[in-house]
């Protein structure tokens, strides 16, 4: 019997062993269509690279797009709104009796500019005004029902938004008259104030800031209690407090601004001086952040 001889290539031995084979030959269509080419292209991951990238362009363009619509609609907003007109440099003066009062309720309006007040008047006031913008020229009023006066200074033309030239100037220096009981309140806008109170006879005071810087002292030898709310804007305010006088000043954050005390003894948000309920008078104090800052401090 004729023996038969059976060639094994290396894919056969791999099936009889149960292994795939080494090598897979290339499949092929119909005849005459040659090779199906296999599937290909990018990987799940490089498509995922790939759109985030894609993302990321046209957020890109996206935002400066936005960027320069809001800049050029910003542009155009601020052109709109109305400067005011810059003219000669005026100055009045004012001087308001008592006209027969014992107590004053006094307020103070200024949209923008500098405020200098402080006491030793001969008069209930006596003020001085200093500008160059017709439309805000100061309106004193005054009238006294009984035994108490009504005195508020007001800046004119206020209201709304307009453009300040660089070269505006809007001064207030103001004295009221010591002794007298007062009621004090003071509305400013934007710029720089100073008031020193030590020597008024204050039984109330409400002091709100707005853009700028501003100085509330308090300093002096007090002989009544006080209550006194400052509600500070944007920008930086200081409060001077006497160091013989008991001092609590309680702050009530509204907003981002931060309390810097020196002197005082801190308790949560509660500073007292070393006077505190020890002295016959207090000075009760609240003071409310916005965005800037309120240093308090004792005089020296």
């Amino acid at each position: 019997m004729e023996a038969k001889t059976q060639n094994f290539t290396n894919d056969d031995a791999a099936r009889v062993n149960g292994a795939p084979p080494a090598y897979a030959p290339p499949a092929y269509g119909p005849p005459g269509a040659g090779p199906v080419p296999r599937k290909g292209g990018l990987s799940p991951l490089a498509w995922v690279l790939l759109g985030v990238g894609m993302l990321v362009l046209l957020c890109g363009a996206g935002f400066f797009a936005l960027t320069a619509w809001v800049t050029t609609t910003a542009v155009k907003v601020v052109g709109d709104i109305p400067a005011v007109v810059v003219g000669a440099t005026q100055t009045e003066t004012s001087a308001i009796p008592l006209d027969g009062a014992q107590a004053a309720d006094v307020t103070l309006n200024m949209g923008a500019g500098k405020l200098t007040l402080a006491g030793g008047a001969a008069n209930l006031l006596d003020g001085t005004f200093i500008y160059n913008v017709d439309a805000w020229k100061p309106v004193v009023t005054y009238y006294a029902t009984g035994s108490t006066g009504t005195l508020t200074v007001k800046q004119a033309g206020a209201n709304g938004f307009v453009r300040t030239p660089d070269n505006a100037r809007n001064e207030w220096d103001l004295h009221l008259k010591d002794g007298v009981p007062l009621a004090l309140t003071a509305n400013m806008g934007a710029g720089e104030s100073r008031l020193t109170l030590g020597s008024l006879n204050l039984s109330k005071l409400d002091v709100h800031t707005g853009a700028g810087e501003a100085t509330v002292d308090l300093a002096g030898d007090w002989k009544q209690n006080l209550t006194a709310t400052i509600e500070a804007g944007v920008g930086e305010t200081t409060v001077k407090l006497p160091r013989d006088v008991g001092v609590r000043v309680t702050a009530a954050q509204s907003g981002l601004g931060k309390v810097h005390a020196s002197g005082l003894t801190a308790s949560g948000d509660t500073y007292t001086n070393a006077a505190y309920g020890h002295s016959p008078v207090t000075l009760d104090v609240t003071v409310q952040m916005g965005i800037g800052e309120i240093t308090l401090e004792q005089a020296k």
